[in-house]
């Protein structure tokens, strides 16, 4: 294992040794040899010079990137990598670091040749196949013993994973390439948290829920923090007179809402996904694409994390102690950043890719009110009760523990009509009554 100064651990990598050849370097050989030979055959100087030329081109371009291989070569393995910061929200920026190559002789040049372009690669990829391909141009590696970095825009939740980076020297007609593996940190690399929805979910209100109040109770405090219409039932002691008096309408204060007491909840993130209602298999891309589109399960688990988010900060702003929880981690503590990182973690995964239940809801949430944030599936709840990890969590916690289950599901724009979102809420009904059956269960499906 190869080691830094920091002791952190990079995988093993082996080294090209020559250039490669890529298909369009292939065929112009081909060609090349083919018109060589019909030339001298037929004593045609033009093909027999076509063919030189080509045959000379492709010498050219193989000699040179070898060449700049060699060259720089020691120079590009003392090159480290890493992305600031480690945890952002979707659609945040990031910038990539590059330590630059140890320039510490002045008599140092980066030697470049004509026709001949040198890149890097960034390449990062989630659990759930969610993939960013960055290539940056030269310039960002070559500095003089500072660190350069480039931002770049991650549109998409998860944890991205990345063994390798790449230096990649090529010649401009793509014949010939050959490429650095630089090795990156084991583990994640970047931890993007889920975008802030619009809807928050309640969840008090259930039965065995925590111990709150009947009514709303307000703070007195002189800051008017939001001003909305008068509906009938409004406590008329927080009518703004003022306003009425300057636009003839009734209009009520918002005021800061006091926090329920004793209030805890734990919330469990549920990743297993039916592959019979969402498809596993990623959208095509386009291999130039910087960024792949998710496949229809990692769509669906994103947007339930980011309703997760919502609710979770408007009761965390409440006074609600919450607690969060994924498949195969623990759980994690109460502050809103440690829920933000957590909600990074959830990755759509199918019963087949994770059969050794590794991937278990945790268990050590006892004394807690339990709510389990979910996406629909065809099979569980009443008979099966080891077919999924909610099924092998109820299965396993304390009988008296009092749980809540919410199967999220919305329409596809893109389903191709409504039979597919009609399926997908039959599902949610159905999972929300077999589940409601075993004892302390309350499941409902809710639409987002």
């Amino acid at each position: 294992m190869r080691k830094s100064a920091g002791s952190k651990t990079f995988p093993k990598f082996s080294q090209q040794i020559l250039p490669i050849p890529r298909f369009s370097g292939i065929l112009v050989l081909c060609l090349s040899v083919l018109a060589f030979i019909i030339g001298d055959a037929r004593k045609e100087i033009i093909l027999t010079v076509t063919a030189v030329i080509l045959a000379l081109t492709l010498v050219y371009t193989f000699l040179a990137v070898l060449c700049l291989s060699i060259l720089h070569g020691k120079s590009f393995r003392t090159i480290s990598t890493s992305v600031i910061p480690e945890k952002i929200r979707a659609g945040g920026s990031a910038s990539l670091f590059i330590n630059g190559m140890n320039r510490t002789s002045k008599k140092y040049f980066f030697i470049e040749l004509p026709a001949i372009v040198i890149r890097f690669t960034l390449c990062l990829e989630t659990k759930d196949h969610k993939k960013i391909k960055l290539i940056f141009p030269r310039d960002i590696f070559l500095c003089s013993g500072e660190s350069r970095g480039s931002f770049f825009t991650v549109p998409l939740r998860g944890v991205y994973y990345g063994i390798y980076d790449y230096i990649i020297i090529s010649d401009l007609f793509g014949f010939f390439y050959f490429s650095f593996k630089i090795p990156s940190e084991s583990g994640g690399r970047l931890f993007v948290s889920p975008a802030l929805s619009q809807e928050a979910i309640p969840l008090t209100g259930f039965s065995g829920g925590v111990i709150q109040q009947e009514e709303k109770s307000f703070v007195r405090t002189d800051d008017l923090l939001e001003q909305r219409p008068y509906i009938p039932g409004d406590d008329p002691r927080r009518i703004n007179w003022k306003l009425y008096g300057h636009l003839g309408n009734l209009f009520v204060r918002e005021e800061n809402r006091e926090p329920p007491p004793h209030s805890i909840f734990a919330v469990l993130i549920c990743g297993e996904v039916d592959g019979a209602l969402y498809s596993f298999s990623p959208n095509r891309d386009n291999k130039e694409s910087e960024y792949r589109p998710p496949s229809r399960a990692a769509a669906a688990l994103d947007l339930l994390c980011e309703v997760v988010l919502a609710t979770t900060v408007r009761y965390i702003q409440e006074g609600v102690s919450v607690l969060c929880g994924v498949n195969g981690s623990v759980m994690h503590g109460c502050g809103l950043e440690d829920i933000t990182k957590t909600l990074s973690l959830p990755f759509a995964f199918s019963k087949k890719e994770f059969a050794n239940g590794c991937l278990d809801l945790p268990l050590d949430c006892n004394e807690k009110n339990i709510v389990i944030f979910a996406l629909p599936h065809l099979s569980g709840g009443e008979h099966a009760h080891t077919n999924h990890a909610i099924d092998r969590f109820l299965l396993k916690r304390n009988i008296t523990q009092k749980v809540r289950i919410l199967f999220l599901y919305h329409d596809e724009k893109d389903s191709g009509g409504g039979d597919y979102n009609w399926k997908l809420a039959q599902s949610a009904e159905k999972c929300a009554i077999q589940y409601s059956r075993q004892e302390n269960v309350h499941a409902q499906a809710v639409k987002i």
